[in-house]
């Protein structure tokens, strides 16, 4: 895999603190960011650099406190996690309020007298949020070390995990993981960052199988997975803290985007200032072109690659 250039996006209006979650509307242009310690998330521009703050009061007016990561969907609009919250909020598009899943599902249940409503918390930690095409939400319950769905009704079930950590592949019911974190929907498959197995894993949404994928080299390796993505053919594209790792998808092998040693001979070539902090979030939007975000410094890079 080679690097073909590097640039810093410049942003004119706003500074980011921490921003954990990056997706892009196609339709729109813009990048959709969970800009967490400023507890917002905001529309940017690349093209010029702006960015606009995707404000609105929440259902259950609780104002965010750690939009950790988002996407985009067709059934809800910007669909964020809020670790702090503890809760899945969407905004559908055009609309001004953030809506609460959680206050949904429990409003649900409540009725049924199925829960008490004071001390249900089916979610701890949300640190990743993945829609499928049918409006199934997944969230990675990262402190309960599980993947859980929240159907169109806003019921809430957990699809493999729980309590006892491990390494097991097979049906959801008896999977074993551990400290699952970023999550992203291709066609039918959910994959997602086993942190605790250093792993990209995936689960096989019409089976409800869990897999793990198993590269062909072993140059390098999988260490402590944060966020991923896939791109339109399927790349699988992952961040570590200092990291940028891809699995080609036809040939399964693992390829380094950059590390630190990397990015040293980039900063020379492509006139760069800042050293790497944390890759924290990327998305991928076309084949060979990736977009990261250095959460410590607020930073938005774009690597054009060929494979």
């Amino acid at each position: 895999m080679k690097i073909n250039s590097v640039r810093k996006i410049s942003i004119q209006n706003e500074r980011f603190n921490y921003p954990s979650g990056i997706c892009f509307d196609k339709l729109k242009g813009v990048f959709s960011i969970a800009d967490m310690h400023n507890h917002r998330v905001c529309l940017l521009d690349i093209e010029t650099g702006k960015v606009k703050i995707l404000s609105g009061e929440t259902s259950n007016n609780k104002p965010f406190q750690l939009p950790l990561a988002l996407t985009l969907s067709d059934s809800y609009g910007y669909v964020v996690a809020d670790a702090g919250n503890n809760d899945i909020y969407y905004k559908p598009y055009g609309e001004k309020t953030w809506i609460s899943m959680m206050d949904r599902y429990r409003k649900n249940h409540l009725i049924n007298n199925l829960i008490n409503h004071e001390n249900d918390n089916p979610l701890n930690l949300p640190a990743g949020v993945a829609v499928d095409s049918d409006g199934n939400v997944y969230v990675n319950d990262f402190l309960n070390n599980r993947i859980s769905k929240i159907d169109l009704s806003f019921n809430i079930s957990v699809i493999t995990g729980g309590s006892t950590a491990g390494m097991k592949d097979g049906p959801c019911s008896t999977a074993k993981i551990n400290r699952p974190y970023g999550l992203f929907c291709f066609d039918r498959q959910l994959y997602f960052a086993d942190e605790g197995n250093n792993a990209i894993r995936y689960i096989d949404l019409d089976t409800m199988k869990v897999f793990t994928i198993r590269v062909k080299n072993w140059e390098h390796k999988i260490l402590n997975p944060i966020a991923l993505t896939l791109d339109p053919e399927g790349n699988i594209i992952i961040c570590e803290k200092r990291r940028l790792l891809c699995i080609n998808r036809k040939t399964r092998k693992l390829h380094l985007i950059l590390d630190s040693s990397v990015w040293s001979e980039l900063k020379r070539n492509f006139k760069l200032n800042q050293k790497i902090c944390h890759i924290g979030s990327v998305t991928a939007p076309e084949k060979g072109c990736i977009y990261w975000m250095d959460t410590i410094l607020g930073l938005l890079y774009e690597v054009k690659v060929s494979f």
